[in-house]
């Protein structure tokens, strides 16, 4: 059975462990990181444990499946979610742990009136949940995502209406990195991944 719940402080290591069996070490300087900037929206970033019933099938599975979602802007239009990264422990992959949390959190964001999400990853893994590439729609990553692999799912209907936007990340979180930066000065020159 499926545990769901919002990730916690005192998970953060475990995720960390998680997401480096997942995707190495090296994961941290991938192009999509870039947009990741401060802390996850947390009411969308879900762990995934195994329940008593199943813990019998691995000593101390701890966190066996992790979702973190990030927000992001899209120039001069709107606010924007990037899953990602979503992570299963090798040993529990296969079982639905994953789509269980692409699903829930999904739900959460449409819930909560989100308009957009995109994500860098698997094509055919994302289009099962509605996902269609941003190629040629003129969303611009800060770099180059091989092509194909980054996709859009409009959670609101017609939310793609105004797309031909960069990414960058959320607004809140550039005067946030500023504010420690500069002193408190909220000067946005220099980074816009534009």
């Amino acid at each position: 059975m499926f545990e769901i719940s919002e990730e916690r402080p005192f998970d953060a290591a475990g995720i960390e462990t998680l997401l480096d069996l997942g995707f190495g070490e090296n994961r941290k300087h991938r192009l999509v990181n870039r947009l990741r900037q401060g802390p996850p929206v947390a009411s969308l970033s879900l762990v995934n444990r195994a329940s008593s019933k199943n813990r019998h099938l691995h000593s101390d599975p701890g966190i066996i499946a992790s979702i973190r979602y990030w927000r992001i802007e899209l120039e001069s239009c709107c606010t924007a979610l990037l899953l990602g990264p979503l992570a299963v422990d090798p040993a529990w992959q296969g079982l639905g742990y994953g789509r269980r949390l692409v699903s829930v959190s999904l739900d959460r964001a449409r819930e909560q009136a989100w308009g957009l999400c995109l994500v860098s990853g698997d094509p055919k893994y994302y289009a099962t949940f509605g996902f269609r590439s941003a190629d040629g729609l003129g969303l611009l990553p800060p770099g180059t995502i091989e092509a194909g692999r980054l996709q859009v799912l409009e959670l609101e209907a017609d939310a793609l209406s105004n797309a031909r936007r960069r990414l960058r990340p959320s607004a809140s979180m550039i005067w946030q990195i500023h504010d420690l930066v500069n002193g408190g000065t909220r000067v946005l020159s220099g980074l816009s991944f534009a």
